[in-house]
């Protein structure tokens, strides 16, 4: 990011972001994040978002919570308020809160059932009906 600045520096940031969550480095992932926001503020949701994810990778789910609580403080778009709900959902998974999380993936399907998250929600859904007739 060296030589940029704004929304160039802040994409690459978030490429970086999102390299440390694939190697499972939460704490570079949070880092990285927290630059990619001071370098181009309009891309506080998604910092906040993928703090998110980076927080419940290492079992931090209030801290989670915390920041897609931010996130949505921040008039998110309707697209944005898609991903949201669906990391809730996931972070709900992790700390298993299956019924909460199921509610928040039904919540993506009937009001953004047209966006992709939605598509996603439907695979996650469809997994947890298979593992109750299982």
């Amino acid at each position: 990011a060296d030589g940029l600045v704004g929304r160039e520096s802040a994409d690459v940031y978030r490429a970086e972001t999102r390299y440390w969550l694939r190697v499972g480095d939460s704490a570079r992932a949070v880092d990285a994040a927290n630059r990619m926001e001071v370098a181009y503020p309009g891309y506080r949701v998604r910092a906040c978002r993928l703090r998110a994810v980076a927080y419940a990778n290492e079992g931090a789910f209030a801290r989670a919570r915390a920041a897609l609580t931010a996130a949505g403080a921040e008039s998110p778009s309707p697209s944005e308020q898609a991903e949201l709900l669906y990391v809730g959902a996931w972070i709900d998974l992790q700390d298993g809160r299956e019924d909460e999380a199921r509610r928040a993936l039904l919540d993506v399907v009937s009001r953004w059932p047209g966006e992709p998250v939605a598509d996603r929600a439907r695979r996650v859904l469809s997994t947890l009906a298979q593992e109750v007739d299982e």
